[in-house]
């Protein structure tokens, strides 16, 4: 059987965190995917940074400097998460119980029992948890598997 390729709309994206992760990692692999996602918000307490990924994404975005008021954006389909690791879990789960299915940055959590909330709050909302692992497809990686 032949496979097709559907034309979706690129999934709409809303990223807390514009700092090493968001601006090194997060946008430098969203920008590689031709198209199948979209930066339309961004999150960060430094106002300044907006400027910089409107330049690099060669578009406008919302901006935010409260993570709780980002994820209530109607637009949003993709809550991106590069906080700080001590704010995961919040800027997951707030992401998570506003509809939004997550994608969060490495460490999930700073302790056995928050990975478990998290989890509990995953199952229990209609959005999906992904976690991401930069390291994952590391030629290194590969040799060691």
């Amino acid at each position: 059987m032949e496979s097709q390729i559907v034309n979706h709309h690129p999934i709409k994206v809303g990223l807390i965190g514009l700092g090493r992760a968001g601006y090194g990692m997060h946008l430098v692999e969203i920008l590689k995917t031709e198209g199948r996602f979209d930066i339309v918000s961004v999150c960060d307490i430094d106002p300044e940074r907006q400027g910089i990924f409107e330049e690099k994404l060669g578009h406008q975005v919302r901006f935010y400097n409260d993570a709780a008021q980002m994820v209530k954006d109607p637009e949003i389909e993709l809550v991106s998460v590069a906080t700080p690791t001590n704010f995961h879990v919040d800027h997951a789960i707030l992401g998570l119980r506003a509809g939004k299915s997550v994608l969060i940055e490495k460490p999930i959590a700073t302790c056995f029992a928050e990975a478990m909330t998290l989890a509990e709050v995953a199952r229990q909302c209609p959005g999906k948890l992904f976690l991401r692992h930069n390291r994952r497809f590391a030629p290194e990686i590969h040799h060691l598997q």
